[in-house]
């Protein structure tokens, strides 16, 4: 049997999110049959680094499969059979040991928000703060976040027990009239960047503070059900980390819908 490290990008607009769904179609899903068909092995199956949920992109998404099928040609015959809206960033052996999800020491997400009026060529690749600009303190609030903090009040309320990560950056980056969240980490909690971002957003509308945000990580407790959940459309996978300083070298030099 041999290990293989895959790593993807896809516009994720029309997909059912990463994981493998009765009757929907989904990344894992359109993956898994490309790469059945291309080594003529109807069980191979792929993990992931994480799990994607309906919406979301990914710039750089590192999956690992194990086969004991052989494929000539492979990357020509994958990029020819996975969607249009997959594409294949690299495909090569890997350590027997290597795992997509266990090996992973970090990720980074980013988010796109479009603060001023609609624009209908962006929906779909960022989120539309209509008449919400980026305020002095949104950048005070997100300075807050780097370190290690108990991040309890930015996930679901039915949530894992161990809600502690650690931040490496959080950084907002400005492209003409978008702005971009970039958030590095040793881990995330379910929908945790699409929940900052949004109380990132009900701080530019004057509803919050940076210094409600910092008494929410020192005391955390269960978020109440209306806390804004931004919508999946401007979130992106950035990167996996699994080199321990690797997160030190990546930066977010343009727009996430440009990189690729």
């Amino acid at each position: 049997m041999s290990v293989y490290r895959m790593r993807i990008a896809f516009n994720g607009s029309r997909y059912a999110g990463w994981q493998r769904q009765t009757g929907l179609t989904t990344v894992q899903q359109s993956v898994e049959e490309a790469l059945r068909s291309v080594f003529r092995d109807d069980a191979l199956t792929v993990t992931a680094c994480g799990r994607t949920d309906a919406g979301v992109h990914a710039l750089d998404m590192t999956l690992s499969f194990r086969t004991g099928a052989e494929a000539p040609g492979l990357q020509s015959l994958l990029k020819q059979r996975l969607p249009h809206d997959i594409r294949l960033l690299e495909i090569a052996p890997a350590p027997d040991d290597f795992n997509a999800h266990k090996s992973a020491l970090g990720k980074a997400y980013v988010y796109a928000v479009s603060p001023g009026k609609p624009n209908i060529f962006l929906r779909g690749l960022s989120w539309n703060w209509v008449d919400t600009p980026i305020t002095e303190e949104v950048r005070r609030a997100l300075e807050l976040l780097q370190g290690t903090h108990d991040f309890r009040f930015f996930t679901g309320r039915h949530t894992e027990d161990k809600t502690v990560r650690t931040l490496f950056r959080a950084e907002l980056t400005e492209f003409g009239p978008l702005a971009v969240f970039y958030f590095s980490g040793d881990g995330f909690l379910y929908k945790m960047v699409r929940r900052l971002v949004g109380f990132m957003y009900e701080t530019a509308q004057g509803k919050h503070t940076a210094a409600e945000l910092k008494e929410h990580l020192n005391h955390p407790e269960i978020p109440p059900d209306d806390l804004t959940v931004a919508p999946p459309e401007g979130l992106y996978l950035k990167k996996t980390f699994y080199e321990p300083d690797e997160w030190r070298q990546d930066r977010l030099e343009n727009l996430p819908f440009l990189v690729n």
